[in-house]
C-alpha cells in the first residue's frame, strides 16, 4: 500500500481503455483531495496488479479498489469506498450500503461489467 504523508492512499484499479471508465475516473479525480487516491490504469501497470495478486484479466473483470487499510473491494463495494473518499459523495456511499440499494447496485454493475467490451476504445 502507498502511504502518503501518514495516511493510506486508496489504490483503484481501472480500464484506461474503457472510455466509460475513463470519464468515470476522471470525474472522480477533479472532485477527489489531491494525494487521496492512487489511480491505476490496469493496462500499464501489471507489476503493480501482481503486488496485490491480481492479474490483466481479474481486474478488467470489474472494479478493484483497495482500502486505506490494504483490503481488496470489488464491484459496487469498490465504488463505495471511491464515494466515501471524494468530498460531496459520502452520502451515496452510504446509501448503497443500504441491502436493499446494494444488491440491486451490484446486479446492475455485474450487467454493465459483462457489457462493458463495448465501450473499449479502438
Amino acid at each position: 500500500m502507498q502511504e502518503n504523508q501518514g495516511t493510506k492512499k486508496v489504490t483503484v484499479f481501472y480500464d484506461g481503455s474503457c472510455s466509460l471508465c475513463s470519464r468515470e475516473i476522471n470525474f472522480y479525480k477533479k472532485r477527489a483531495e489531491k494525494g487521496k487516491f492512487l489511480w491505476v490504469d490496469i493496462n500499464h501497470s501489471k507489476s503493480l496488479l501482481s503486488q496485490y495478486n491480481l492479474t490483466l484479466c481479474k481486474a478488467n473483470a470489474e472494479l478493484h479498489v483497495v482500502d486505506e487499510n490494504g483490503k481488496i473491494q470489488k464491484g459496487i463495494n469498490g465504488f463505495r469506498i471511491i464515494w466515501r473518499n471524494v468530498p460531496g459523495l459520502n452520502s451515496l456511499s452510504t446509501i448503497s450500503g443500504l441491502p436493499i440499494v446494494n444488491g440491486t447496485l451490484s446486479l446492475a454493475y455485474k450487467l454493465f461489467a459483462w457489457a462493458r467490451p463495448i465501450f473499449k476504445k479502438e
